[in-house]
C-alpha cells in the first residue's frame, strides 16, 4: 500500500534530482579514465605473493556477493507490492531508503572495482566486472538511470537496482544468475509494455523504454 510522502522523503528525492549534473560529470570521468590509469594497482598486485592475492580476491568476491545479496533482499522485502500498476513502491519510506542505499553502494562498488580488478587480477568475464569503454558506458548508464528513477519515484528503478545487485550476489552461481536475470529483464519489458499501453496508472511514460533497455544490457 502506498504511503503519504513525508517532507524528508521529498527532500531526499529532490536531492537525487538536483545532484544529476554532478553525477553526470562523475559518470563522464568514470568512462573517460582508461584502464591504464589504474595500472599502478596492477603493479602493486604483482608484488603480492600469489597466495595472498588469491586469498584477497576470494575475500573480495565474498564481500561483494554478501553485500549485494543483503541490499537485494532489503529491496525485495521493503519494495514488495501486489500491484505495481496502482502502487508506487518508491513512495514508501522503507523502499526509498533501501534503494537509495543500494544505488550509493553500487557507485562505491564501481569505483572500488577500478582499483581492485587490476590489483587482484579479477577476470574480465567475472559477473559484474569487465574491461573497456563499452562496459564502463553500460555501468554509468545503469547508475544514471537508477538515479533518475529515485528522483522521479519510478518503479522500474527498483527493478534496475535489483538486477544490478543480483548480478553480483549470484556471481558464484552463474546458471542461477542467468535464469534470475532473465526473469527480471522479462518483467522490465512487460512493465514497459503496460506503461506505454496506459495500463499502469501509477507509472510515468517518460523513461520506461530507456530504463528497460539499460536493464537488458546489465
Amino acid at each position: 500500500m502506498e504511503e503519504e510522502i513525508t517532507p524528508n522523503m521529498q527532500r531526499l528525492m529532490r536531492l537525487f534530482v538536483l545532484s544529476l549534473p554532478s553525477l553526470g560529470v562523475l559518470a563522464l570521468t568514470y568512462i573517460g579514465l582508461g584502464d591504464a590509469v589504474f595500472g599502478l594497482f596492477g603493479v602493486v598486485g604483482r608484488r603480492l605473493p600469489a597466495w595472498t592475492r588469491t586469498s584477497l580476491r576470494r575475500f573480495y568476491y565474498g564481500l561483494e556477493a554478501t553485500t549485494a545479496a543483503a541490499l537485494h533482499l532489503g529491496m525485495a522485502t521493503s519494495c514488495y507490492t501486489s500491484n505495481v500498476c496502482t502502487d508506487r513502491p518508491l513512495h514508501r519510506r522503507a523502499c526509498l531508503v533501501a534503494t537509495s542505499t543500494a544505488v550509493v553502494a553500487f557507485v562505491v562498488a564501481l569505483a572500488a572495482g577500478r582499483c581492485m580488478e587490476p590489483m587482484l587480477k579479477v577476470p574480465p568475464d567475472y559477473p559484474g566486472h569487465g574491461r573497456g569503454t563499452t562496459t564502463r558506458v553500460f555501468d554509468a548508464a545503469a547508475v544514471f538511470a537508477a538515479w533518475i528513477c529515485l528522483g522521479e519515484g519510478e518503479t522500474l528503478g527498483v527493478v534496475l537496482l535489483m538486477a544490478a545487485t543480483a548480478r553480483r550476489a549470484l556471481a558464484p552461481v552463474p546458471l542461477v544468475a542467468r535464469v534470475y536475470m532473465s526473469v527480471l529483464k522479462l518483467y522490465a519489458l512487460v512493465h514497459t509494455g503496460w506503461t506505454l499501453d496506459h495500463t499502469c496508472v501509477a507509472a510515468s511514460r517518460r523513461a520506461p523504454v530507456a530504463i528497460a533497455t539499460t536493464i537488458l544490457f546489465l
